[in-house]
């Protein structure tokens, strides 16, 4: 199976040779309309022929004989471009059209990617990752603190509490590929949870981490489906990030799934994102110490509280 590196590079391929294909289709009509024109081209590809002529007839004179060559050429590329301007054609008319002029659709500028590249290999990066359309949307630049409301805890606010949740949640982010780390946030619904946990997937993704995001129900099927496929998916990841924890059928088999993904990765030193609607004492009565002890033990632990924001700007109409 390709990388998201493979493929993104496989589709900047094949856009520069788009770019070249319909510029020689764009370059054929012009020589059979404008006869001209095809004469100027002919006599332009010969430069490299007449440089290397030039050089092997020895280094005397050799500037002022390759500046003539220079002089010549700007020449026909004016009177070349004059000709399709009095034809009704612009004058860059058969030159590669490329979606990003800043690197000619080859992802690097020199040695440097570019932003283009980096923007589809995100891109690519997050279909991967298990994020999709549906969290297309779900940033951090998108998450407004400000809609968070309700009662104060401890004289912190819903708003103060997610605020702080966030650099939490960035900090994570910035630091998952390089050392393990651990995370459990938990509340009610419609405090922001799915929507900090995309935030975080994309941001570690944008730091380069390797990423998988998924509901509890789905990793649990997959495991039981095809255990050593699902093996490769979920455990070999920088980050997974573990969605709707506690949504899943309980079941022994789940139970045992569950805290072999958790041990195993703790063991390999890799990280894991979970979040929960579950509550402490409820993460122990479906759990077990052995899941609770690690999970409670080892994780940072934080907390949404306030008021569904869903369900009230449902009602307000907001």
């Amino acid at each position: 199976m390709s990388t998201a590196f493979e493929r993104v590079n496989e589709m900047f391929a094949e856009k520069r040779e788009a770019a070249k294909i319909n510029a020689d289709a764009r370059r054929r009509r012009l020589w059979r309309e404008l006869p001209e024109i095809k004469v100027i081209d002919d006599q332009l590809m010969k430069t490299g022929s007449r440089i290397i002529a030039e050089i092997t007839k020895g280094k005397d004179h050799i500037d002022e004989r390759l500046e003539a060559i220079k002089v010549e050429n700007l020449a026909l590329n004016e009177k070349r471009a004059k000709l399709l301007v009095e034809n009704g054609y612009p004058a860059d008319f058969s030159r590669e059209k490329y979606e990003c002029e800043k690197c000619e659709d080859s992802g690097y500028v020199g040695l440097k990617m570019c932003d283009c590249f980096k923007k589809a290999l995100y891109a690519e990066q997050y279909t991967e990752s298990g994020l999709g359309n549906s969290m297309a949307d779900k940033s951090f630049e998108t998450l407004n603190v400000e809609l968070a409301y309700g009662k104060s805890e401890n004289g912190v606010t819903p708003r103060e509490n997610l605020a702080e949740i966030v650099e939490i949640c960035k900090r994570f982010a910035q630091n998952v590929k390089t050392k393990p780390q651990y995370l459990l946030m938990y509340g009610g619904t419609g405090l922001g949870k799915t929507h900090v946990t995309a935030a975080t997937c994309k941001e570690a993704i944008n730091n380069g981490a390797s990423v998988i995001y998924d509901s509890i129900q789905n990793i649990v099927h997959a495991f039981w489906n095809d255990a050593d496929s699902a093996y490769a998916k979920y455990m070999n990841c920088d980050l997974l990030a573990i969605d709707d924890f506690g949504t899943e059928f309980s079941t022994q088999h789940s139970v045992s799934v569950i805290y072999n993904i958790i041990n195993t990765r703790m063991l390999e030193e890799k990280s894991i994102l979970i979040n929960s609607n579950l509550d402490a004492r409820e993460f122990e009565k479906r759990y077990g110490a052995r899941i609770c002890s690690r999970i409670f033990g080892i994780f940072k632990i934080v907390r949404f509280f306030g008021e569904d924001m869903r369900k009230y700007f449902a009602l307000n109409g907001k």
